[in-house]
C-alpha cells in the first residue's frame, strides 16, 4: 500500500518549537557572553589610580556616604548638578559595600558596560532571528 503525503505533514513546524530552540540558543549565548565579558571587565579595575572624572565621582560618592545626603551630589562642598546623579549613587553604593578603593569606584561602570553588551546581544539576536 503506497503511503500518502498529507498537507499537514508538509506544514512548517509550529512556532512554539522554534521558540524553544531560540530560548536554548539565547541562554547559551548569554552565558557564553557573561563567561567571557565578566572576567575581562573586572580584571585590573584597581590597577591604576583614579584619573580625570573618577576623582570627582569618588569625592561626591564619599561625601554622600559621610553625610548621608544622598539626593543631591556635592563636589568639594558645593552642589554639583551638572551630571545625572546615578553614577554617584552607584559609586557610593559600591564604595559602601566593597570599601574605598579604585576597584569599587570603577565597578559600576564596568558592570554597566557588561549590561550594555548583553542588551546589544539580545537586540541583535531579536533582529536577526527568522520569523
Amino acid at each position: 500500500m503506497p503511503s500518502t503525503i498529507r498537507a499537514r505533514d508538509l506544514a512548517a513546524p509550529s512556532r512554539s518549537s522554534h521558540r524553544l530552540l531560540d530560548l536554548d540558543t539565547t541562554v547559551g549565548a548569554l552565558l557564553a557572553f557573561l563567561l567571557l565579558a565578566l572576567p575581562l571587565s573586572l580584571t585590573g579595575l584597581g590597577a591604576t589610580g583614579a584619573v580625570t572624572m573618577e576623582g570627582m565621582v569618588a569625592d561626591s560618592a564619599r561625601h554622600m556616604l559621610e553625610t548621608g545626603e544622598l539626593l543631591v551630589p556635592r563636589l568639594y562642598g558645593e552642589v554639583y548638578t551638572y551630571k545625572p546623579p546615578m553614577a554617584y549613587w552607584l559609586s557610593a553604593l559600591s564604595i559602601g559595600i566593597f570599601g574605598d578603593s579604585e576597584w569599587a569606584l570603577r565597578l559600576p561602570s564596568a558592570l554597566a558596560g557588561v549590561f550594555m553588551g548583553l542588551a546589544a546581544l539580545l537586540l541583535v539576536g531579536r533582529l536577526t532571528r527568522p520569523f
